[in-house]
């Protein structure tokens, strides 16, 4: 199967996000190789990417250099759809490590919310950022067909301020519904993994420590 990470988050420093990305990207590329993952990174292409990650047979960079990150991020938010394919190719599975699911015309989709704090608490997030978060995570939750979050406490919030009410499904957020990465990253990761490599069709996995 072929496994197309946004792996963008890793050049910030944000250290939540980042943190969590590059953890669960780390244990899945040492433990998994029966899958291919791609790691998609917009780089301009007169600067050298530097490896993020001990060499393997199953993963490769996939670097965009044409097109600069802020210009899709700003096209995003102003209504214009770049697929994904256009820029990095076909892929079975797009994982999103932080919030947002970017377009895509194949292959199913995991996205991960880490907290609400853009709804519950927008007084200590910045303004750009609230309002980006309004409205593209409720519509990130319609579109993937998993959604992880990672605490009981998150998963509690999303019914209650109506990030749900586009979902497919009346009883439950996305297409197959809301996990909890159970525990510490070894669950999480053991979540993806399984997504990932021995489910094809799309059954509910969950995780358990």
């Amino acid at each position: 199967m072929k496994i197309g990470i946004d792996a963008q988050p890793l050049l910030s420093r944000s250290a939540g996000v980042t943190s969590y990305t590059r953890g669960i990207l780390e244990e899945i590329i040492r433990q998994d190789k029966n899958n291919q993952y791609d790691l998609m990174f917009f780089q301009p292409f007169f600067k050298k990417l530097s490896p993020i990650f001990k060499k393997s047979g199953n993963f490769r960079y996939k670097s965009e250099g044409l097109l600069p990150y802020k210009v899709f991020y700003k096209l995003h938010k102003w209504g214009v759809k770049i697929p994904l394919e256009i820029l990095f190719g076909k892929h079975d599975l797009w994982f999103f490590p932080n919030f947002v699911v970017y377009p895509h015309r194949t292959g199913k989709s995991v996205v991960v919310v880490h907290d609400l704090a853009f709804e519950k608490v927008p007084q200590y997030v910045q303004d750009q950022n609230v309002r980006f978060l309004k409205k593209f995570v409720p519509r990130s939750l319609s579109k993937a067909d998993h959604i992880v979050v990672t605490s009981e406490f998150t998963k509690a919030q999303f019914r209650p301020i109506g990030l749900c009410r586009s979902s497919r499904n009346a009883g439950q957020c996305g297409r197959r519904g809301i996990y909890r990465g159970r525990g510490r990253a070894p669950a999480r990761r053991a979540w993806l993994r399984s997504r990932a490599g021995s489910n094809p069709r799309g059954r509910a996995i969950r995780a358990r420590s």
